[in-house]
């Protein structure tokens, strides 16, 4: 009938309370302070084995992630796979036997797709035309576009330097959204164009035949085109990370970042601890919390955030290519 300070405490039924909550008295209440939980540090793929649990594993997963704020989920946007992610291997094999053993949804499990991109291989300029007749009004736009590789900046930038109205200004925006309509699809790869900068620089209307749709048409062929005559790179997602780790195992843990293809920009501290910051890809990353914890003998801790987009080496790229291809997921770890 009461609890003292120190004392541990089991209550039954409490459907509206989550971990980090406070209960007191409601004569007096009081709030306690927030507590602070890590990152998840890794992450993975998983799908229902039945079609028929996807439902029921969304909601199981929502209440899961009430209970333990060190387990997140999401949908990845880019890949359209269900993530999990926590403090390790063994915490999501946890969640997964709780999936199937409190929740009757058994799961199938790998490493998350990686979100690659693409970039134009050169620059390139091409014509492009829609032009369609047939019996009644028809479709005319044919546009000329100067497409560069920039590297750098937004996804995509789209500038007009049409003179003399040679396409009226009512479509240069359709003829963007044509084109940003195919580099956001990616082609049969799926892997969306980046670091795009197109020119419309000429063109021909029809006063009767042109119309939105038919420029945004124009548009989406020539950003085909641009793809087909220029050819692609593969560009992968790096993070910048920073791993703390005793003196006596750097060597050892600077061989595997060598190995997973990290670029080692800062080694610093000359005592017990060194740190060690850098860039990594993304698709490297994989199990590294199982690695680090087993060279390290659990002493060693890192941290990612988000950094670019890097190309891809050929022999990898190749590897991804038919992986896309077929619709395989794809581990280059």
């Amino acid at each position: 009938d009461r609890a003292r300070a120190g004392d541990i405490v089991a209550a039954l039924g409490l459907k509206e309370t989550a971990t980090g909550d406070t209960l007191s008295d409601e004569a007096a209440p009081v709030v306690l302070g927030a507590m602070r939980f890590p990152d998840a540090v890794i992450s993975m793929a998983i799908s229902p084995q039945s079609r028929g649990d996807r439902d029921r594993l969304a909601g199981a997963l929502s209440r899961l992630a009430r209970e333990d704020p060190t387990f997140r989920f999401r949908t990845d946007p880019d890949t359209a796979e269900l993530v999990i992610a926590g403090m390790g291997e063994l915490h999501l094999d946890v969640i997964r036997a709780r999936l199937a053993g409190e929740f009757g949804v058994a799961t199938a499990a790998g490493a998350p797709r990686v979100a690659y991109r693409q970039a134009l291989r050169r620059p390139v300029e091409v014509e492009a035309r829609h032009v369609k007749q047939t019996g009644g009004r028809g479709q005319f736009g044919v546009v000329r576009v100067r497409f560069d590789a920039s590297g750098e900046g937004p996804d995509l930038r789209f500038e007009s330097r049409v003179v003399g109205g040679a396409v009226p200004r009512e479509y240069h925006r359709s003829v963007e959204r044509g084109i940003r309509d195919v580099a956001a699809e990616g082609g049969d790869l799926r892997f969306p164009l980046v670091h795009v900068r197109a020119v419309l620089v000429d063109g021909r209307y029809h006063e009767v035949d042109s119309s939105e749709t038919a420029f945004r048409e124009a548009g989406r062929i020539a950003m085909r085109e641009a793809v087909r005559r220029a050819g692609t790179v593969l560009l992968e997602p790096r993070v910048r990370f920073r791993v703390e780790v005793p003196e006596e195992v750097l060597g050892d843990v600077l061989a595997d970042l060598t190995a997973r293809r990290a670029e080692v920009e800062h080694l610093r501290g000359d005592g017990p601890s060194r740190e060690i910051e850098g860039l990594v890809p993304v698709a490297e990353l994989f199990s590294y919390s199982t690695t680090l914890r087993s060279l390290t003998r659990g002493r060693g801790t890192f941290h990612t955030e988000p950094a670019d987009y890097h190309r891809l080496p050929d022999a990898i790229a190749e590897e991804v290519v038919r992986a896309a291809r077929s619709r395989e997921p794809v581990s280059v770890s």
